[in-house]
């Protein structure tokens, strides 16, 4: 680019320079008027000469300003590269239940339930340790659930530590599937199928749910769910967002 333009400069200051040579044959001819003109002929000159200067610096300022700007744009490239091969190694889980910490937290991809584990501040005092393979592999959007040593032994929780686990796609299945219209578990109509969809409920709390509500009638309002032996204010607080009565 830079040395089309000077090309094409250069010719200009040949074809001023041609001039110039023309005007001075003119005047050698008419010597009186050459003097007069001595000065004139070069201030044209040096005019020129700035003129075609000045355009080459601003031509070449504009390139170095064009490749200034294609540097920046590749670094901010490298940037957007950098930040997403750092979301592919990185994946987000939810803790709950008997850990120190609940909540959701960003695990390393291939890590395993005692990682996420130790990112939630570890187990909670009353945590049954032993209901969950500590070693089982998570992926991206599970939801891990630490029953307590209460749950365990009286039987509210199955046996099985994988139902503990729920990866991302069975967990928005089971979203699914525990919703009525409302949004919402209905705890009055809902057999063991949805009831054991919510947090923290196995297929014996549900049954005992079932049990209580044939023996006593439906539920007044949420909280007399805590009137089931097992529910206590704490398994209430895991499941009180996402039941009904009505």
């Amino acid at each position: 680019m830079i040395s089309s333009s000077t090309g094409a400069l250069r010719q200009q200051g040949e074809m001023m320079l041609k001039v110039v040579e023309k005007l001075n044959k003119i005047l050698y001819k008419n010597r009186g008027l050459a003097y007069k003109c001595t000065g004139f002929l070069s201030c044209l000159v040096l005019f020129a000469v700035f003129t075609a200067c000045k355009n080459e610096a601003v031509l070449l300022d504009a390139d170095v300003t064009s490749v200034d700007e294609s540097e920046q744009n590749e670094s901010e490239n490298e940037i957007y590269l950098t930040v997403d091969e750092a979301s592919e190694i990185m994946m987000v889980v939810h803790l709950c239940g008997a850990v120190n910490n609940p909540g959701v937290y960003e695990l390393e991809v291939d890590s395993r339930i005692i990682d996420g584990i130790i990112k939630a501040g570890g187990f909670a005092d009353d945590a049954c340790e032993d209901a969950l393979n500590l070693a089982m592999p998570i992926t991206d959007g599970s939801r891990i659930y630490v029953p307590t040593k209460d749950e365990v032994a009286e039987g509210q929780l199955g046996a099985d530590s994988t139902q503990y686990v729920q990866s991302g796609d069975s967990a928005n299945q089971d979203m699914g599937r525990s919703r009525e219209d409302s949004g919402l578990v209905n705890i009055n109509t809902s057999g063991v199928d949805k009831l054991v969809t919510l947090p923290g409920i196995g297929e014996s709390r549900a049954k005992s749910i079932i049990a209580y509500r044939q023996e006593h009638g439906a539920f007044k309002k949420i909280e007399d769910i805590m009137l089931v032996s097992g529910i206590k204010e704490g398994a209430f607080n895991k499941i009180k967002d996402y039941i009904t009565v009505n």
